[in-house]
């Protein structure tokens, strides 16, 4: 039986704004050059604690906080990349039943026990399950990636609307900027205190778009998003708040660095950036081409 990985405390800690492992390779930057950085190659960033079972994390993690991860799934859509790391944990990182497919930096105190696959373990490598901090963890400034999304997060929401909302028979419906406005401009729209009983959001349109949600607390369950496109929309959470989320496919990336999400057989298609999250949930690893939030207010359609 293979032993449990536990990570030791390491001497080469620092500061709080510790530098993560280097998210990623010439390879991959040179495919994405032409593609807003908003969530660089991170399929899930979390700022504060990830808490999942039963769930799959198809692009590489990143979790300031800690993590608690039982009958998990990550790194699959990207398994056993060379040099980025599948899962970045900043706090400690517990792991049982599940299938790590990559290489793993987590912070001290760590454990993944021994019901954890590593089908990418290689005895040779160094990085796995060091000290974040530490030598190896060098590359990405996380806390500078926090207050980027921050401000990024107050830009977009800031954009005044061009589209129309309106809620009918349970249905939120998105009415496009006018075809004067052209094909190459962005729809934004403003969603207030959404209620708990949409069944179905549709999109009228057919460009690149983005959605400002402002709410405390909201609860989805059963929720359609089948007429959005997932890699041109963006859902930009504004303020902060809690969303509860039952049988629900979000179909977009997902900007909102001071939600709390509550997720239970749920799936974001999408990148996914959120203060925490809790529950069962799937993230799939799907491009985002929209808008890239410091260009939004330039490439708005006329309202």
């Amino acid at each position: 039986m293979r032993a449990a990985i536990l990570v030791a405390p390491s001497l080469a800690v620092a500061t709080a704004t510790a530098l993560l492992p280097a998210v990623f390779a010439a390879d991959t930057a040179a495919a994405h050059a032409s593609l807003p950085a908003l969530f660089e190659e991170w399929g899930t960033i979390v700022y504060g604690n990830l808490d999942l079972s039963s769930s799959t994390l198809e692009g590489p993690a990143l979790v300031l906080g800690t993590a608690d991860l039982v009958d998990f799934d990550v790194g699959g859509g990207r398994p056993c990349h060379p040099t980025a790391p599948a899962l970045a944990v900043g706090g400690a990182a517990y792991g049982r039943h599940g299938v790590l497919k990559g290489r793993a930096a987590l912070g001290r105190r760590s454990v993944l026990d021994d019901s954890v696959g590593l089908p990418c373990a290689d005895p040779a490598d160094a990085s796995r399950g060091v000290e974040v901090d530490g030598a190896a963890g060098v590359g990405t400034d996380t806390w500078a990636l926090r207050l980027r999304h921050v401000t990024d997060s107050r830009a977009v929401c800031g954009v005044p609307p061009t589209g129309r909302v309106v809620v009918e028979d349970s249905v939120l419906k998105l009415y496009p900027a006018p075809p004067s406005a052209g094909d190459a401009c962005v729809d934004v729209f403003v969603v207030r205190d959404p209620p708990s009983s949409l069944t179905s959001v549709q999109y009228f349109g057919r460009r690149r778009m983005v959605i400002n949600y402002f709410f405390r607390s909201a609860s989805w369950a059963g929720l359609d998003m089948a007429t959005l496109v997932a890699a041109t929309t963006l859902h930009s959470y504004c303020g902060g708040g809690s969303l509860r989320l039952r049988d629900t496919e979000v179909s977009g990336s997902v900007l909102a660095p001071g939600l709390r999400v509550d997720s239970r057989a749920s799936e974001i298609r999408g990148r996914l950036a959120v203060e925490s999250i809790t529950g069962q949930a799937v993230v799939r690893y799907e491009a985002y081409t929209g808008v890239a939030p410091a260009r939004l207010a330039a490439e708005a359609c006329a309202a």
